[in-house]
């Protein structure tokens, strides 16, 4: 079993709910309670499965980048979370790579790649181990996209994690994804291309909405309720073609939030190593 936790949205959750929980400060005076909570919770998760699992590998995932306009996606799309502002400093990210490093001196493998995010590093792990049985654990929905006959992702619904499997994908959706009310098998970046998100500045297709999507799968759903989305970009993009009726110009719109919403593949990945921090470390004037 290969376990991929997603450090990053992780530390995330811990910095943005910091506030709920008793302080704990560093000699410098900073609270530092929330690296204490995600060190805490990784390890939780990582006991769990050795308990469940005779044969276990845990992979870290992180983004190396002190600077979001490095990201190869950015590159391509200037776009791409353009919208938002600088909500981590140099020394959140050093927190996550020393977190990171803890797991790594543990015996976690540390992935990190110049230009990829967290996300793109599961994505590849994802890919290169296919045929082997792998849960991934993050706050993140976007890796929802992962879910198959051999992943099943972990995602935090508080208090706890929620188990989504392929076999009850559908249903679990319809649960916990609260604002939708249908759903189909691996719909999750056919969803995010139509409708966008702005949280990524991703504007989907034009006055294609939840509600005009909800219609569309509703229809979909009557006539074939076994119907799947593939998995892949190129198939997401054949299905859009073929059940939803865009015109070219929604096509093209179509297509470049699919190509937003999709993950990078990381070719090469780097070997598993303990990080640098030194590119995320203030220096003193």
């Amino acid at each position: 079993m290969l376990l991929i936790i997603d450090l990053q949205h992780i530390y995330y959750r811990c910095w943005f709910t910091r506030d709920k929980r008793e302080p704990i400060y560093s000699q410098s005076g900073r609270d530092i309670n929330h690296v204490k909570a995600t060190f805490d919770e990784c390890i939780k998760i990582i006991k769990d499965f050795e308990f469940h699992y005779d044969e276990m590998e845990a992979a870290i995932c992180v983004c190396l980048d002190t600077n979001r306009d490095g990201l190869v996606k950015r590159a391509k799309f200037p776009e791409y979370k353009a919208n938002r502002g600088q909500t981590l400093d140099d020394e959140n990210r050093a927190e996550i790579i020393y977190v990171a490093n803890a797991l790594g001196r543990m015996g976690a493998n540390v992935y990190g790649a110049v230009g990829y995010e967290a996300d793109d590093l599961v994505y590849t792990l994802v890919k290169d181990y296919a045929g082997e049985k792998k849960a991934i654990y993050t706050s993140d929905a976007d890796l929802l996209m992962h879910v198959n006959e051999n992943t099943e992702v972990w995602i935090r619904q508080a208090p706890e994690y929620a188990r989504i499997t392929a076999k009850r994908y559908a249903h679990q959706m319809r649960f916990i994804r609260k604002s939708r009310t249908e759903a189909i098998f691996n719909d999750t970046v056919l969803y995010k291309s139509c409708v966008g998100d702005s949280s990524d500045n991703i504007k989907g297709v034009y006055r294609f909405g939840n509600k005009a999507f909800e219609k569309k799968i509703s229809a979909l759903l009557e006539a074939n309720p076994d119907i799947v989305v593939p998995a892949t970009k190129d198939g997401t993009l054949e299905f859009a073609k073929t059940h939803f009726g865009f015109n070219d110009t929604q096509m093209e719109q179509f297509l470049q939030a699919l190509n937003m919403v999709f993950p990078y593949y990381c070719k090469g990945i780097p070997e598993p190593k303990v990080c640098d921090l030194t590119p995320f470390l203030k220096m003193p004037a």
